[in-house]
């Protein structure tokens, strides 16, 4: 019973550090592109809006 116990612990730290790693690219990627992006977008939305109030 206990070489199953480890056995399974084994593959339950392989799972979890693979998680992780895909965890920390997941981050990498919204860090470096999704929130630049939204960043954009709002400042285009922000300078849209000024404009059409502004503009009459």
């Amino acid at each position: 019973m206990e070489v199953a116990t480890e056995k399974a612990v084994e593959i339950i730290d392989i799972y979890t550090h693979k998680v992780e790693k895909r965890l920390d690219r997941l981050g990498t990627y919204l860090v470096f592109i999704v929130i630049p992006l939204l960043l954009m977008i709002a400042m285009q939305q922000g300078a849209l809006i000024i404009y059409l109030f502004y503009s009459r």
